[in-house]
């Protein structure tokens, strides 16, 4: 029992001295070929601000003559509406209660026309009856 007991021991002191040793001959051994490093230049993606997209679907909106200007009431939902100043409302689009089914895009406020409401540039447009 005693002589099992030591070669065990002795099986153990020797796997240990020699994986001991193997990580030392590593960590000696220099570096002979190193691998390239590639350097990519990664470009920072251009995101759009969120008042420069142009709406997706078509919106359905009514031209107003209002004392400071025209505006068009631009139903977003069933039950929601708002106002908006368009900066490139063409002339023949300005008649008061013309309906318009329209693409836009939003942007700031305006210091022109009615300032109270937000500005947006009219992409496509056309007459709805």
């Amino acid at each position: 029992m005693i002589r099992l007991a030591l070669f065990l021991v002795l099986i153990l002191a020797v796997s240990c001295r020699s994986a001991k040793s193997n990580a030392d001959s590593a960590a000696e051994t220099p570096k002979t070929a190193e691998k390239p490093k590639i350097e990519m230049e990664v470009e920072e993606p251009i995101v759009p601000s969120p008042n420069d997209t142009v709406t997706k679907s078509y919106y359905l909106g009514v031209v107003k003559k209002l004392d400071c200007g025209y505006a068009i009431n631009i139903t977003l939902r069933e039950d929601f509406s708002l106002y908006y100043n368009p900066i490139n409302l063409d002339p023949k689009f300005q008649v008061d209660g013309l309906r318009l089914k329209l693409k836009y895009r939003r942007g700031q406020k305006t210091t022109r026309g009615c300032i109270k409401y937000g500005q947006v540039e009219i992409v496509e447009a056309f007459v709805v009856r």
